[in-house]
């Protein structure tokens, strides 16, 4: 139900103001929006036009372009003046193409260039940004829009006395103060930001005439970023850097304090000038509050709009998200998780659903966790869904968690993206790892500016939590390695691929040294759950001093709290070594731990992985300890000499055709893919799968689509990802059931294929290795 029925549009016109003169008489009979037979309850266009033009312009404000915004916005539905589509709202079945003739009216009124830059947005809001050219006949590019354009447009009775086209002088020279040579590329990703403001525009200002009550429920309170920081120190002070020990020893206490000294950096360091800032921190650091701390307190001393928290594992968004909420207690629906694991399709969206859940499509909200995936590939998107968010990111804390980890075939334009947004759009980054690759590498182009370190002496801080000796033996075989483990009392062993993972796991359950009990298994393999529990046992045989064995996969590495007496980790790249020496005596518990790292017999088929390994190996041989900063800055620098940074020449498509201001965004967003692998995902047997998938397969059936909180999320927490290669393997030996009319819903049935110590558990016989394994 609209609003009102929208009985004083033309009151709501005059109230926007300030962009030319209008012809009531001559337009109170064009509508954008139809709801019924009565025309009386339309939406007047030239009311959807002036309210998008005034919401673009103020979305578009915080990066300079608010005159850009309202262009954009008075032009984007200028086709609906069209008899042809006035028609179609009135019943008749003629596609009507409106988005294409505010395009051309643009490069009319402002020029070629400054036309060129509204056109791509205006023709691409609802399709999405176009190709300059066409490609393969599809005949969507935007010169053959624009071709078309211009004899639609004479279906437009007395276009220039309808609406008159705000004829404010708009310069491209602003957003063409370029990252250091590539002016291309700044000035692509201003037309992404201005087409961003106007699909956001759009769609709120759609959505308010149709349903008010969605839009009541987006009115979020500007957050107080000061009382946040105050109440995440309150936390941090009397919890969050307590150590899991009753006597902690002097070492641990050492540790207790440097956290504690780590943290209060970064809220002095807050205080700084917006920029690029970088938190070289060992693994156990502290550093996620650390971060968040600088993140809000930096947001309340420059005024930020908003903190976005970028992680590379999607599985450890939700914990990270749970532990700002426990942080941050009372506050916790400030807080927004964003990732593709589950999501709503569109047509599920109903009234009635959570802030949470409307602040997904445009990331309005106080504190946003998402992947690194998720933040970057919408920088590079063509897709108004994808795009809608991108103006929320000006004026914003960017806080990067595990920096080392962002993808090398991307890493170049990835970081021109960081240094544009500081550049040209308010933002400061925030950099975070144990190991921090050099960013300003010339094999990146030396573009970004040199990041403030909060931490000013390093290796006096890494000394600090000096918990850990390293050793490295050139090469054990798989039984060398089950007769090392099983000598030790309680040790942690890291691979990379699941396959090694699990024949590890049987042949050390299999030892008849061991207690049958005391040994686990953790891998991407098992569901949510399923490795929330397992570590959950874990702890707590760690905790009582029991024997205790886990074989794990790097999944282990990231936002894991373990802190065994022993790791084994298996060769890997210097920053897969750090981060498994943070699983070691993590809390200082004893002196020191031992980090074992040895070669093994297996072939890594994952490129990245076995190239990171390569470049490792010669420095394990030298004798280079692979804890220490001198080691991780030669690993870099090595890697950024033999890796193609642009392996997809994003920059290229960037410059290339930047003169005639001539982008392929369709081939932009498909070269920028991070991940081009689709996984599948699977409904497992585990807890109460039964309940959910029954009360699933009830609502579909019913025709009621799922709800988020009561049956997507709980359903994510027992489903696993799988490949399209094991996927196979499953549908021909019949392992999987549908639930509902396609396949968005699979479940495994059958549990042969589903170890409840293991997970996924596939024959190996003729299969490859993930490309993707965690």
């Amino acid at each position: 139900m609209q609003n009102s029925v929208e009985t004083k549009q033309d009151q709501n016109v005059a109230s926007v103001g300030g962009l030319g003169a209008i012809d009531l008489a001559k337009t109170n009979t064009f509508y954008a929006h139809s709801t019924s037979d009565d025309p009386s309850t339309w939406e007047r266009l030239v009311c959807h036009l002036l309210k998008t033009a005034a919401r673009a312009g103020q979305f578009s404000a915080p990066f300079g372009a608010k005159a850009w915004g309202r262009a954009a916005g008075i032009l984007h539905d200028y086709g609906k003046f069209q008899e042809g589509f006035q028609a179609r709202l009135r019943g008749s079945t003629n596609r009507v193409e409106h988005a294409h003739c505010g395009g051309l009216i643009a490069t009319e009124v402002y020029g070629e260039a400054v036309g060129r830059c509204l056109a791509y947005t205006i023709t691409g809001h609802h399709a999405g940004l176009p190709n300059c050219d066409d490609r393969n006949g599809e005949k969507t590019s935007l010169r053959d829009k624009l071709l078309r354009a211009a004899s639609d447009l004479d279906d437009i009775p007395s276009k220039d006395l309808l609406l008159k086209v705000p004829e404010t002088q708009l310069s491209l020279n602003a957003f063409m103060q370029p990252v250091p040579s590539l002016p291309g590329f700044s000035l692509q990703l201003f037309v992404r930001m201005i087409f961003s403001a106007l699909c956001d525009a759009d769609f709120l200002c759609t959505e308010r005439f149709y349903d008010y009550r969605k839009t009541a429920l987006r009115q979020i309170k500007a957050p107080d970023f000061r009382a946040l920081s105050q109440i995440l120190q309150d936390y941090v002070s009397g919890l969050g850097c307590s150590i899991n020990v009753e006597k902690p020893s002097l070492k641990a206490q050492r540790i207790l304090n440097a956290r504690n000294d780590i943290f209060q950096r970064c809220l002095e360091s807050a205080k700084g000038s917006p920029g690029v800032y970088s938190l070289t921190v060992p693994t156990g650091g502290g550093k996620t509050f650390a971060s968040l701390a600088f993140g809000l307190e930096h947001a309340a001393h420059h005024n930020k709009r908003r903190v976005i928290y970028a992680i590379p594992y999607t599985s450890i968004i939700d914990q990270t998200a749970d532990n700002f909420r426990s942080a941050l207690t009372g506050y916790e629906n400030l807080i927004l998780e964003h990732h593709s694991a589950v999501e709503e399709r569109d047509e599920e969206l109903r009234i009635g659903k959570l802030k949470r859940k409307l602040a997904t499509e445009n990331w309005d909200a106080p504190i946003v966790v998402t992947s690194t995936v998720q933040f970057f590939e919408s920088l590079f998107a063509a897709r108004p869904g994808k795009c809608r968010k991108l103006h929320n990111i000006a004026n914003s804390v960017i806080v990067l968690d595990e920096v080392q980890s962002l993808p090398l075939p991307f890493l170049k334009p990835c970081v021109a993206a960081l240094q544009e947004l500081c550049r040209g759009y308010g933002c400061t980054v925030l950099l975070c790892t144990a190991t921090q690759p050099d960013l300003r590498h010339e094999r990146l182009g030396g573009i970004l500016q040199q990041p403030h370190e909060i931490v000013a002496d390093i290796p006096e801080l890494f000394s600090k939590f000096n918990r850990v000796q390293s050793h490295y033996i050139p090469h054990l075989s798989d039984e060398e390695l089950v007769e090392h483990l099983a000598t030790k009392r309680q040790a942690l062993c890291i691979v990379d691929q699941r396959l090694h993972a699990r024949d590890l796991h049987a042949a050390l359950s299999a030892s008849e040294a061991l207690e049958s009990n005391a040994v686990f298994h953790l891998s991407a393999g098992m569901c949510p759950n399923h490795r929330r529990a397992t570590l959950d046992a874990v702890k707590l045989r760690l905790k009582q001093q029991a024997p205790c064995h886990l074989i794990a996969t790097q999944v282990v590495e990231a936002g894991v709290d373990l802190s065994f007496p022993t790791v084994f980790r298996a060769e890997a790249g210097i920053d897969s070594l750090a981060q498994a020496a943070g699983r070691c005596n993590r809390h200082g518990e004893a002196e020191e731990g031992e980090l074992y790292v040895f070669g093994i017999d297996r072939t890594l088929d994952v490129p990245d992985l076995k190239k990171r390994r390569e470049l490792a190996r010669p420095l394990l041989i030298k004798g280079w300890n692979p804890l220490g900063q001198d080691t991780v800055h030669t690993y870099f620098s090595n890697v950024f000499t033999v890796e193609n940074t642009d392996k997809y020449g994003i920059l290229d498509l960037c410059e290339n055709t930047a003169g005639d201001l001539a982008w392929q965004f369709q081939d932009i967003a498909e070269a920028f893919r991070i991940i081009p692998d689709v996984t599948t995902p699977v409904i497992v047997p585990w807890g109460n799968h039964e309940e959910l998938c029954l009360q699933l397969e009830t609502r579909l059936r019913q025709g009621i689509p799922p709800d988020l909180d009561t049956i997507l999320r709980p359903l994510q927490q027992i489903s696993i990802s799988v490949y399209p290669h094991h996927l196979s393997i499953l549908k021909e030996a019949g392992a999987l059931s549908v639930i509902g009319g396609d396949e968005r819903f699979l479940r495994l049935v059958d549990t042969r294929f589903y170890s409840p110590d293991r997970g996924l558990d596939i024959p190996s016989t003729g299969q490859k290795f993930e490309r993707y394994i965690l």
